[in-house]
């Protein structure tokens, strides 16, 4: 049985499938192999941007993001920079999303480490003053824990940053990893 609604000049279609039938088969088959097309392009997509040079600050994270925020509170926000010169990879490591954060560890080169939320936060506001262009929508883990388990995880959005936890030992398709080196 199918839906269909107007919306300008395009018609929004709903299908409604029955349980165990061979169309919805077909389709879960599908969704499955789309699934992995989108993680396969967000590898490569994420990989053609490279390594950005900048100088971090001293301002805290709650200083470089306007409030208010539910962690305005929280120790890693609070924590000052230190003035130095860094390489941030803006591309995700290839291959580090639906990985663990145990399993992304593993994805680091000789000399990279996972930079701090702060840093990455600079990082990105920096980039994009200058470069004016940032892939938006997808998470990345950093090295700031907020509970034991729990990793800060990044995501520069349209609406600017967001900042949020998950579990260290959980997967997900649109988390990764981006990576960072002291530069001189």
């Amino acid at each position: 049985m199918a839906n269909w609604e107007q919306f300008g000049t395009y018609k929004k279609v709903t299908l409604t499938i029955k349980e165990g039938g061979a169309m919805r088969k077909m389709l879960s088959a599908l969704m499955q192999k789309l699934r992995t097309l989108s993680d396969r392009f967000i590898d490569w997509f994420w990989a053609r941007r490279g390594w950005f040079t900048f100088t971090t600050s001293e301002r805290s994270l709650k200083e470089l993001c306007l409030g208010p925020h539910w962690w305005d509170n929280q120790p890693f926000a609070n924590q000052p920079g230190e003035v130095r010169k860094l390489r941030l990879n803006i591309s995700a490591v290839p291959n580090s999303f639906n990985k663990t954060w145990a399993e992304q560890q593993k994805l680091l080169k000789r000399g990279e480490f996972v930079p701090t939320v702060r840093d990455l936060v600079e990082g990105l506001i920096t980039y994009q003053k200058t470069r004016k262009r940032i892939p938006v929508g997808y998470w990345v883990r950093t090295g700031s824990v907020f509970l034991p388990r729990d990793r800060i995880s990044v995501r520069f959005s349209s609406g600017g940053v967001d900042v949020y936890y998950a579990l260290s030992d959980i997967r997900g398709s649109r988390l990764g990893l981006l990576v960072a080196q002291k530069s001189t």
